[in-house]
């Protein structure tokens, strides 16, 4: 298999597409790239239960957090992709510009996958306009309708329907069955690897002072692990703004 960068990628995509379709497929591709890995990571921390309890038992607090920024940060994603092509003065980079720049022949299968990739965004969509973009006060109040139904299928969907958008393309231009790997799975594996080594270690401590075998325990952690600062301290705007800028 051949590994090309990203540049090395870009510019056998503009020698394949022509400049404009090009530069949009690959950056299109590029982007799709960093929401499913994103994505990947998200899955493998919590596919199941078991995941779920050993991320927990290192901080539940942390987990939590873990967890809502990537699902939202996805949701932000796909529906980014998925945007219309210009509003305004601004031109976005949306797999929705594509219909215009490929062949004839493919127009209608390219705007055919398009709209069907905006039907599996539409929840996406609603989350990101009322809870993660806005903040909607009649929701927060719940005074209005609930968001729409979504779940981690449905986001692995909406991202293979993305995908689905650039295949055909990357057929007829680079006959090249373009496939989405799963980026993220091997990073998220390493860090839960490490948690259940940190989990061993901390259930092998306990043992330790059962045991009354305190020298086990004697400078565990270096400095940098351990809290700098006093509670109430890293928002104070009088310490902020002495800061040098480039902090």
């Amino acid at each position: 298999m051949t590994i090309r960068t990203a540049e090395e990628a870009l510019q056998r995509y503009k020698e394949k597409m022509g400049d404009e379709l090009g530069s949009t497929f690959h950056l299109c591709l590029q982007e799709l790239y960093w929401v499913s890995s994103t994505w990947d990571i998200h899955e493998t921390l919590f596919h199941d239960s078991n995941t779920v309890e050993l991320i927990n038992s290192a901080n539940g607090g942390v987990s939590f957090a873990i967890q809502t920024v990537f699902f939202e940060y996805v949701q932000l994603g796909v529906c980014r992709l998925t945007d219309p092509a210009t509003q305004r003065k601004s031109k976005n980079l949306t797999v929705r510009a594509l219909p215009d720049l490929v062949i004839e022949d493919l127009k209608l299968e390219i705007d055919q996958l398009v709209s069907e990739s905006l039907k599996a965004t539409e929840a996406a969509r609603d989350w990101r306009n009322r809870k993660i973009s806005h903040s909607d006060f009649h929701l927060k109040a719940s005074q209005a309708k609930p968001l729409k139904s979504t779940s981690r299928i449905a986001t692995t969907e909406a991202i293979a329907r993305i995908h689905r958008v650039l295949q055909p393309i990357a057929l007829h231009y680079c006959e090249t069955n373009l496939i989405l790997p799963e980026l993220g799975d091997n990073n998220a594996m390493s860090f839960l690897l490490h948690l259940f080594a940190g989990q061993q270690k901390k259930e092998a401590d306990l043992e330790a002072v059962k045991s009354r075998d305190y020298k086990t325990l004697e400078n565990r952690f270096p400095d940098w692990l351990k809290r700098h600062g006093s509670m109430g301290t890293r928002y104070d705007l009088d310490r902020i703004l002495k800061v040098p800028r480039e902090h």
